[in-house]
């Protein structure tokens, strides 16, 4: 038999307009009849009909997002966040990955549009005015994540500078004192955020040094970035800084190629935490940068916007914790 909504206002105990407004994730219904509708609609298996609801209020309830690379686990996990909230809020998320390409990102915005979603999670390669515009002009409501290039724009994300320079101060206390830093991308703005930290520490403490390289966010970049740098038998590098975990796991494995010990003659540490850092050998000293919540607030911030509940535009940044593992050990002070 057909559940409808009538018979879902009876076992909650209130009326088909309070379940239209729970259902519609409208702020002004009390916490107790929320519960009771939740409660009512899951043990009912209560399914509105989408599209009808979707005509009545001139919304799809989907929600696109733009990802830069799905290969990196940093980002599948950040999407899983905002899915898991939207789809709780009856909404369905619509993946477009860009390759890091410019192009990419301003069709799949312009796909995206042209699909009528009701908002855009944006994670994008590097900053460029072509694509800012191109969301401005679009009065699509929009949130980035991770990764806040845009003043106007709302987002999502962490203080990149002052994560990475805990990572540094980590390092020194222990006795670090000449680093080798694999950055990011000169285009992307956590990345330059994670760069400008490495050279403030060398300005911060006399007794430091910084050699700082550029490359892509991945595992070969890494791997030939740390393998040309630490081939040269004076390098004398106490440390090996990655502007995330893909980079410091082609680090590692450089490492082993040349035959220098991990953490016995050199500590590599990593920035993510991804699920795959825990399991490497040996295990990675890494920054936990809350990727999974980043996902969930930005998408809680969008449908926000969505709903009209708010209109301010407003940035969020989470907190971090460092994760010490097996691939760092004190060095003699």
């Amino acid at each position: 038999m057909t559940v409808r909504i009538k018979d879902v206002a009876r076992k909650a105990g209130v009326s088909t307009a309070t379940v239209s407004r729970v259902l519609n994730n409208v702020s002004t219904v009390s916490e107790e009849n929320r519960e009771n509708v939740l409660k009512a609609v899951k043990e009912m298996g209560y399914s509105p009909n989408v599209l009808a609801r979707g005509f009545r209020m001139k919304k799809t309830f989907t929600v696109g997002m733009v990802l830069p690379d799905l290969s990196n686990p940093h980002f599948p996990l950040m999407m899983k966040g905002a899915e898991e909230e939207l789809r709780r809020k009856s909404y369905n998320l619509i993946i477009a990955n860009s390759d890091g390409k410019l192009e990419f990102e301003r069709e799949a915005i312009n796909t995206l549009l042209s699909k009528h979603v009701d908002g855009i999670l944006f994670i994008g390669s590097g900053y460029n005015r072509s694509v800012e515009t191109l969301i401005e002009e679009s009065g699509c409501p929009i949130v980035l994540l991770g990764r806040r290039w845009s003043k106007t724009l709302p987002s999502v994300s962490i203080d990149n500078f002052s994560a990475m320079k805990h990572v540094f101060d980590y390092l020194y206390d222990e006795g670090h004192r000449s680093f080798l830093y694999l950055g990011g991308p000169e285009d992307v703005s956590s990345s330059l955020d994670r760069e400008e930290a490495a050279r403030a520490v060398a300005q911060e403490y006399s007794s430091v040094d910084v050699k700082v390289t550029r490359g892509q966010f991945t595992y070969e970049s890494g791997y030939e970035r740390a393998f040309s740098e630490l081939s040269d038998p004076g390098s004398g590098y106490d440390a090996v800084v990655c502007a995330n975990d893909l980079i410091a796991f082609g680090a590692i494995v450089s490492c082993k190629a040349l035959s220098i010990g991990v953490p016995e003659e050199i500590s590599v540490t990593g920035f993510d935490n991804i699920f795959l850092s825990a399991q490497f050998t040996p295990a990675l000293t890494t920054l936990d940068q809350n990727t999974y919540e980043i996902g969930t607030r930005a998408a809680n911030l969008l449908l926000q916007y969505i709903s009209g509940e708010r209109k301010n535009k407003i940035s969020f940044q989470l907190g971090t914790r460092l994760i010490v593992r097996e691939s760092s050990r004190a060095r003699g002070k």
